[in-house]
Order: C-alpha cells, then sequence, then structure tokens
C-alpha cells in the first residue's frame, strides 16, 4: 500500500492541499518540501535532484536531498503528534543534525502549510486528554490511563502514542482488509499463488505458477486501487465511506527472490519475463 500513513493523515484532518495533493497525483513530501523550504515545487522533486547530479552541480543536489529528508521526516513525525525533539532525535539518527530552535522553524512552517492538520492534532489531543482513550476511523480504541498522571512527561507520552494509534491501527485494519479480499480473490480463482506474510504496508506473495504471476497482480492491485468499494462490498452496503476522501494505491515488486526483486511498472505493457530474468551482481 503506497504511502498509507500519509494518506489517512490526509483523510483524517482532511487538509485541503494534503487532499488535493493526492487527487492531482503530486508528490506529498515535494510539496512539504515546496512549503517549507519555500521553493518551487519542480525544483523539489526528485527528477529535479537527478538533472542537478547530470549537471554535475552536486553541492545544490546535497542541499535539496538534506531538505527532502527533512520535509520527509517531518510529514511522518507530526502526523503521529511528535514535535521539535522528535524531529531532532529522529534527524540525528540519521547523522543530520540541527538545534532545537532549528527544528522549531521547521515544523513551524510546515504547520503554517496545513492548518488544517494543525488544528486536528490539537483537537484530537484534547479528546485523548479528556477521555483517555484514542480511537481509529475504524473504530479500534487504546486506552491511555497515563494521561491522567500528573507527570507531564507521561501525559505527552501518551498523547504522542494516541496520535500515532490513530494512523497506525486504521492501515493496521486495512492492511488486514486487503489480505481477506486478496487471498479470497485467490482461492475463488483456485490459483496456486500463496499470501506467505506481510512487511509493515506490504503482502509478499509467492507464485508456484508462472502463468498466474499477471492475474495475481491485477487482483492484488484491483483491490489496492478500489478500496472504497471493495470495502463495501466486504461488509455491506450500510459501510460508512465518509472518510475515504484520497485515493488509495500501491506499488509492485517481483523477482525469483527477496534480492532480486524489481519495480512492475505502474503504466503501460509490462515484460514479466525481462523483469524475472534481471539479476543483481553481487558486491
Amino acid at each position: 500500500m503506497s504511502q498509507i500513513e500519509l494518506r489517512l493523515i490526509a483523510a483524517a484532518c482532511g487538509d485541503e492541499s494534503m487532499v488535493r495533493a493526492y487527487w492531482d497525483g503530486v508528490d506529498l513530501h515535494s510539496l512539504s518540501m515546496s512549503k517549507i523550504f519555500r521553493r518551487p515545487y519542480e525544483e523539489c522533486t526528485k527528477e529535479y535532484d537527478e538533472w542537478l547530479q547530470h549537471q554535475g552541480r552536486d553541492a545544490d543536489s546535497h542541499k535539496a536531498k538534506l531538505q527532502r529528508k527533512i520535509s520527509k521526516t517531518i510529514n511522518f513525525l507530526t502526523g503521529y503528534g511528535g514535535g521539535a525533539s522528535g524531529l531532532q532525535a529522529t534527524l540525528a539518527g540519521d547523522s543530520v543534525y540541527f538545534t532545537i530552535e532549528q527544528c522549531e522553524q521547521f515544523l513551524e512552517a510546515f504547520f503554517d502549510s496545513y492548518p488544517t492538520l494543525r488544528n486536528y492534532l490539537s483537537a484530537y489531543k484534547r479528546f485523548i486528554a479528556e477521555n483517555g482513550v484514542a480511537v481509529s476511523i475504524l473504530g479500534r480504541v487504546r486506552v491511555f490511563e497515563e494521561v491522567f498522571s500528573d507527570d507531564k512527561g507521561l501525559v505527552n507520552k501518551a498523547l504522542r502514542a494516541g496520535c500515532n494509534h490513530l494512523i497506525q491501527a486504521t492501515a493496521s485494519d486495512m492492511m488486514l482488509i486487503c489480505l481477506c479480499v486478496v487471498e479470497h480473490l485467490m482461492r475463488q480463482e483456485e490459483l496456486e499463488s500463496v499470501l506467505v506474510s506481510t512487511v509493515h504496508d506490504s503482502m509478499v506473495i509467492d507464485f508456484r505458477n508462472r502463468q498466474e504471476l499477471p492475474r495475481v497482480h491485477e487482483i492484488v492491485m484491483s483491490v489496492l486501487q478500489n478500496l472504497p468499494e471493495v470495502m463495501q462490498l466486504w461488509f455491506g452496503p450500510d459501510f460508512d465511506l465518509s472518510w475515504m476522501i484520497v485515493p488509495f494505491d500501491g506499488d509492485g515488486e517481483v523477482g525469483k527472490n527477496y534480492y532480486d526483486l524489481r519495480t512492475i511498472p505502474k503504466t503501460g505493457a509490462i515484460d514479466w519475463d525481462a523483469l524475472l530474468a534481471e539479476e543483481r551482481q553481487a558486491a
């Protein structure tokens, strides 16, 4: 599932620019980089960075990569209720060092760009603080008695975990639904391919019959790209779809083993034999 956490953040808060970005096919990391560092969107894409490298502008490419890393980290961190200290610690884990003051400035620029997200997180934290629970979009409840503690550190940790629960629990439930539907469709068609495991927001399918590969890919992508219809068919016509205001999508990889996985093209004809024939050279 492609960027499921970010899509759910956009769906939960309903920020207009975030929602529109997904419908318009705009990369949210590039958009946030553009807003935080006040650069044209076109100069915040991976394609522009590749152009910089091709032109031998290594210093500009390094700066762009750094700004993108900051923006990407903020996108994920703030959606889970993290603050300046969390941003500083996360970046330091990647050997990128900024002062607390600098991190606060990055966050301020970010929230100024997505005001609805700022307001939503504040309101959701108040809900957790008042009720001692966090509730995912699909109704999964987690109790946070720590919010009633006199220890501010424990309270703040619980509030962050509560915001994290909102997104992660919803993403987990959606993944479970996709697993059930994909497995059901493969068994319905009596395919030999087997859904063996998940890795975070990805499902791992082993195919025993080469001829099944295109059909398995078609099944998976049809489920991921039509989640509102899939969920309504699975749970019934009364299932609430009002929160699904962003499109959902997925990416695929294929290979003879996990080391030689190759990205499956999103558009055009897929040459499965060519993808399977490619083997990465050992380092």
